[in-house]
């Protein structure tokens, strides 16, 4: 799913303070931004709030932004790497605030055998290409995310991940292959 480009123009009007550039500019990336902080984060409310952060991010750091060969597509990979790295920071606070909690809290999930068998049925009716791919390593998950949700080139994705050429490629190679794997499991458990 790929956002329309804006114009060379559009991007010098919005590092120039424009208050029209910056609305075509939300207008164009806002909704395809919105889709990867929701895969990203599963969760609506973090990607509306991360949503506005990376906008105004986005204001707030346009003077780094430098226009160079291809300012339209490096515009909307900077874009996307303002928001990737919003959802990085925050999962890595997340991660250690959780560190220091205790098994207290896993023992008071109370799972029956109903329950049990209701989860299990939910799942089986739920896409399974993105259950699996939520079960890869965080780091796939992004990198299949923009690959095949958004529809960006391997160049764009590893501006957007600050990766060489050859890691995204090895990257995306390896998710696709866990992923298959993880396909392949499923479907043997379910025959």
């Amino acid at each position: 799913m790929e956002s329309e480009l804006v114009s060379k123009e559009t991007i010098i009007a919005f590092k120039n303070g424009e208050q029209n550039a910056f609305k075509i500019i939300y207008m164009a990336y806002s909704k395809a931004i919105y889709q990867h902080l929701i895969r990203l984060t599963k969760n609506q409310v973090m990607a509306d709030e991360m949503l506005q952060e990376t906008f105004l991010l986005s204001i707030n750091k346009s003077a780094f932004f430098n226009l160079r060969e291809n300012p339209e597509r490096e515009f909307r990979a900077w874009l996307y790497r303002l928001a990737t790295n919003l959802v990085i920071d925050y999962f890595r606070k997340e991660k250690s605030k959780n560190k220091y909690k205790t098994d207290q809290q896993f023992n008071s999930i109370n799972l029956t055998e109903t329950s049990l068998e209701q989860m299990l049925i939910e799942d089986e009716t739920k896409n399974e290409v993105i259950l699996q791919i939520r079960r890869l390593p965080k780091s796939q998950q992004i990198l299949i995310s923009l690959k095949i949700f958004q529809g960006l080139s391997n160049i764009e994705i590893s501006r957007i991940c600050g990766l060489n050429i050859n890691a995204v490629k090895q990257g995306l190679f390896r998710a696709r292959a866990g992923l298959k794997k993880r396909m392949q499991l499923n479907m043997e458990e379910i025959r």
